[in-house]
């Protein structure tokens, strides 16, 4: 078994995925790996980690890896803090201030073509395994019973990494903002994901929401409905963000899905 890691991580599910596999499964895969390939976003962000690694003072220094894993409806994103680690990310708040970055660009790459995710994320040790694949750990667990509550689409902090991240000052990835949850469920979630700002370089990014509604159920409306509540709210909450997402390769990825939702 792989050793347990304190990490940060991301659990995120891809809403009304069953709907749109049951008329062309390939091309939807295709699709959503397409997704997680644009705008290199990947590598932007790796290529950071490398540098800090790189002009580190200390000897023996691992880059650390974001790694990520995408099965079924799913799409799991980790950082662990590794023994040979630079210092900086063996950090709970760098740790989670890394994720929340890559993930806040994957889920503005899915929401502007058209894709709506759910997802939360948290801190804690944990295990991940590729070979073969497993996954565990009690702040995970707890990571993804959140994910499941809430009722829109978006990305809520769990209590145990908002109270590392927040007191650090709110950054440029997290926004304080009430999550709505389904029926009859706890709301301890208080601290929302931007992933708003990244579309902001272009009007045309924003989330195609008659797109998203067609065909919808109530309960996938009021969703939609929920989530374009705070798209509004932080379209004019911040600034600043380290990259900007462009316009033509989600455009033209938003035009493919569509034609998978007709």
């Amino acid at each position: 078994m792989e050793v347990a890691r304190h990490s940060a991580f991301a659990f995120l599910d891809i809403l009304g995925y069953g709907k749109i596999m049951v008329k062309e499964p390939m091309v939807v895969v295709e699709l959503i790996q397409e997704l997680l390939r644009s705008e290199k976003l990947n590598r932007i962000i790796q290529r950071d980690l490398d540098r800090y690694a790189q002009f580190s003072s200390s000897h023996n220094v691992i880059s650390p890896k974001i790694e990520y894993l995408h099965f079924s409806d799913s799409l799991l994103i980790w950082l662990g803090s590794e023994p040979n680690s630079p210092s900086l990310f063996k950090e709970s708040v760098q740790l989670l201030e890394t994720v929340s970055y890559a993930t806040s660009l994957i889920v503005a790459s899915f929401m502007s073509a058209g894709i709506p995710m759910r997802g939360a994320i948290g801190l804690g040790d944990a295990y991940f395994s590729k070979t073969p694949l497993f996954f565990t750990g009690r702040e995970l667990y707890i990571t993804i019973k959140h994910e499941r509550k809430q009722n829109w689409a978006g990305v809520a902090l769990t209590p145990n990494a908002a109270k590392i991240i927040v007191p650090d000052g709110l950054r440029p990835f997290v926004l304080k903002y009430g999550i709505p949850v389904k029926m009859g469920k706890n709301n301890q979630l208080n601290y929302a994901l931007n992933w708003v700002t990244p579309l902001a370089a272009s009007k045309e990014l924003e989330p195609p929401w008659e797109q998203m509604l067609e065909k919808s159920t109530n309960k996938e409306k009021l969703k939609i409905e929920e989530t374009k509540k705070f798209f509004d709210y932080a379209s004019s909450a911040i600034d600043g963000f380290p990259l900007y997402l462009s316009e033509a390769p989600l455009l033209a990825l938003r035009d493919k899905f569509k034609k998978l939702s007709v």
